[in-house]
C-alpha cells in the first residue's frame, strides 16, 4: 500500500539509506531473501523479536527504528501530546540528578498525594499522556526532597519512578530518555543496598537492554540479580525473583534456548503462586499469576505456537491483571498469534481494536500492532466491517494518511 508507515515501508527506507541490496540484509538476518521481501511489501508481519532484532542487526539500528515513523500529519493527537512532553522529561532528567535539588519542592504532602495517583490511576489506566505530562515536575520535587532527607523510602520511590519513566519512555520510541532514565534508577538503587531494590534496577535495566538487542547482557544483569535474592524470605523477594525470571524468559527465548526459557517461566509460574492480581505488588512489579499468564502467551507468540499462545492468553485469570497497558499488550499479541491464518484475519483485527481500545498510545506505538496492521491492511476484504475498522486503526497510528 503506497504512502503506508508500516514495518516493511521501513526497513526498505532504512536498507536504502545504508545502500544495501536486499540480499545482503536478508543474509546478515540469517532470513530468505524471498522472507524479506515479503515482509517489506507488507505481506507477512514481524511476529518475533528474534527476526526484529536480527533485521536491526544488519541495518546497523536500533531495533526501535524499525517501529514505523507515522505519515506526515496522521500522528494521533494522543501519541503528539505524550511525545510533546519528551523534552521536558528529558531536560528533568539531565538537570536533576538523584538526590540532588533544582527546585523549592511543594510539601511532601502534595507531592506524595501526585505520586500516589501516579501509581493509582495514570499508570494502570494506561493514561500516557498524562504520565509523560507529571513525570517532569514529580522527577524534580521527589529529588529535592531527597536533597533535603534522603530516607531510604525516598530513594525507593525514585527507583519507582525511574522505571516507569523508562518504560513510558521506551513505549513511544525514545529510547535515550529512557537510558537515562535507568542509570538514574541503578544510581538509586546503588543508595539502598538492598539486593531487593537492585533487583528492581536489575529488571529495569534488562527490559532496556532487551529492546536494544542486547539479550545476552540482559540476561547476565537478571541472572547476576536472581543470585543475590532469596525467594523464601518473603513475598517481597518472591516477587522480585518472579518478574526477574519472567525478563530471563524471554531474553532466552528471542536467543533461541527455548529449553531455557521455559525453565525460568516455569519457576516464574512456581514463584507467583496463589498471588492474584487485586494490586501492583512490590515495587509496581504486579508479579502474579496474571501476569505470568499474559507473559507466557506472549513467549508462545515468540515461539510460534500460536494455538497455545490463543489458549494462554484466553485464560480467565489473565484478564484479571490491573494494569490495561499489560491486558493491552495481551491482546496484541493475540492479534500477532491470528494474522496469519487467513480464516481469522476477523478476529485479528478484533483482539488489535480491543488493545487500541485498552491502551491507545501504547497500542498505536507498537511496533508489532503496527506490524500485524500492515499486514491486515493488504488481507482484509476492502470496504467490509472489518476493513473500515482496520483503516481507522491505521490512521489513528499514522500508518495511513488521511
Amino acid at each position: 500500500m503506497a504512502g503506508t508507515g508500516d514495518v516493511g515501508t521501513r526497513i526498505v527506507e532504512l536498507r536504502t539509506w545504508r545502500g544495501m541490496d536486499a540480499r545482503v540484509v536478508a543474509d546478515l538476518a540469517g532470513i530468505s531473501a524471498s522472507y524479506l521481501s515479503l515482509i517489506e511489501n507488507g505481506k507477512r508481519s514481524v511476529n518475533r523479536r528474534e527476526t526484529l532484532e536480527a533485521i536491526a542487526r544488519a541495518l546497523r539500528v536500533h531495533p526501535a527504528e524499525l517501529a514505523a515513523v507515522p505519515v506526515s500529519g496522521a500522528e494521533d493527537p494522543d501519541v503528539a501530546r505524550a511525545r510533546t512532553s519528551l523534552n521536558d522529561v528529558e531536560t528533568a532528567l539531565t538537570e536533576a540528578a538523584v538526590g540532588e535539588r533544582t527546585v523549592t519542592p511543594r510539601p511532601w504532602t502534595a507531592v506524595a498525594a501526585d505520586l500516589h495517583r501516579l501509581r493509582t490511576d495514570l499508570k494502570p489506566n494506561a493514561d500516557l499522556p498524562g504520565q509523560m505530562a507529571v513525570y517532569p515536575g514529580l522527577w524534580r520535587e521527589v529529588n529535592a526532597h531527597a536533597a533535603e532527607a534522603p530516607t531510604s523510602g525516598l530513594l525507593a520511590d525514585i527507583v519507582w519512578l525511574a522505571l516507569d519513566i523508562s518504560n513510558s519512555a521506551g513505549a513511544i520510541g525514545a529510547n535515550s530518555v529512557a537510558a537515562l532514565a535507568v542509570s538514574h534508577m541503578r544510581e538509586a538503587a546503588a543508595g539502598l543496598d538492598d539486593p531487593l531494590w537492585s533487583g528492581v534496577a536489575a529488571y529495569g535495566r534488562a527490559l532496556g537492554l532487551g529492546a536494544g538487542g542486547s539479550r545476552s547482557r540482559a540476561l547476565q544483569v537478571t541472572g547476576a540479580a536472581l543470585d543475590a535474592l532469596d525467594p523464601a524470605a518473603g513475598d517481597a523477594h518472591r516477587q522480585v525473583a518472579g518478574a526477574l525470571h519472567l525478563s530471563s524468559a524471554l531474553s532466552t527465548s528471542t536467543l533461541g534456548d527455548t529449553d531455557r526459557s521455559r525453565d525460568h517461566l516455569a519457576e516464574a509460574a512456581r514463584l507467583s503462586g496463589d498471588d492474584d492480581a487485586s494490586g501492583t505488588g512490590f515495587a509496581g512489579l504486579a508479579f502474579s499469576r496474571a501476569n505470568v499468564a499474559i507473559w507466557s502467551a506472549a513467549l508462545a507468540v515468540e515461539e510460534g505456537d500460536h494455538g497455545r499462545a490463543l489458549e494462554l492468553g484466553r485464560d480467565p485469570v489473565a484478564a484479571t491483571h490491573p494494569s490495561r497497558s499489560r491486558r493491552g499488550a495481551l491482546h496484541a499479541d493475540l492479534a500477532r498469534a491470528l494474522a496469519g491464518d487467513r480464516r481469522r484475519r476477523p478476529e485479528a483485527v478484533r483482539e488489535l481494536l480491543t488493545a487500541e481500545r485498552l491502551a491507545p498510545v501504547r497500542t498505536r506505538a507498537n511496533v508489532w500492532a503496527r506490524s500485524v496492521a500492515g499486514e491486515l491492511l493488504r488481507g482484509v476484504r476492502r470496504d467490509s466491517a472489518d476493513d473500515r475498522e482496520l483503516r481507522g486503526f491505521a490512521y489513528r497510528a499514522g500508518l495511513v494518511p488521511a
